[in-house]
């Protein structure tokens, strides 16, 4: 049997936090980074590559790879806005 894992992201002004989940709920991954805002941060690239570490730590803390993934939900500042 194959367990499902989900990724949370919560990229905001102040930090960026992802979180690695089973779908039972239990968290086995998180990481932590910077500023993952694409409007207030130095460039978009770098709010993703904020994105990239706190993901990457993730998946190191869970021992696993994004193709494990079986969704993502994510919270992301600024993705609402017209531009």
């Amino acid at each position: 049997m194959t367990t499902a894992y989900v990724l949370g992201l919560d990229a905001g002004n102040t930090k960026t936090i992802a979180l690695i989940a089973r779908t039972d709920g239990q968290v086995v991954g998180g990481g932590r980074a910077g500023c993952g805002d694409i409007y207030n941060n130095v460039t978009p690239a770098h709010a993703f590559a904020t994105m990239e570490t706190a993901l990457g730590e993730a998946l190191t803390q869970a021992g696993l790879r994004v193709a494990d993934l079986g969704a993502v939900c994510g919270s992301l500042a600024g993705a609402d806005w017209p531009e």
